[in-house]
């Protein structure tokens, strides 16, 4: 459970620090209509906020890494002992009843 912990914790670092530099480098934008007139007042400003930061998709996925073991989830080892224990119920249930039904033949001392 390290192993993954401490990749999950490298990939949220690497996060943080793309999403930084993109922050960083990203320009401010602000939207004004052309043909909508601006009204200015003199005591008012203008804040431009920084536009949502991008994150590069592909960057993260060719960068981070997971080793996972994931032996836990072989379906096909689950497969096999279920068949398994299938077949061997089957057969003692059949074995059973072919048991019960030639007993039910053999001559009974009375």
């Amino acid at each position: 459970m390290a192993p993954l912990q401490q990749s999950l914790r490298e990939m949220e670092r690497r996060i943080d620090a793309l999403e930084r530099r993109s922050i960083a480098t990203a320009a401010p934008h602000v939207a004004v209509p052309a043909a909508a007139p601006q009204v200015v007042y003199a005591t008012a400003r203008t804040a431009s906020l920084p536009s949502a930061a991008v994150l590069d998709v592909a960057t993260i996925e060719r960068n981070v890494v997971l080793d996972v073991d994931v032996s836990a989830f072989d379906s096909g080892r689950r497969r096999r002992r279920l068949l398994i224990a299938v077949v061997i119920a089957i057969v003692i249930v059949f074995g059973g009843l072919f048991a019960l039904l030639a007993q039910s033949y053999a001559r009974h001392p009375s």
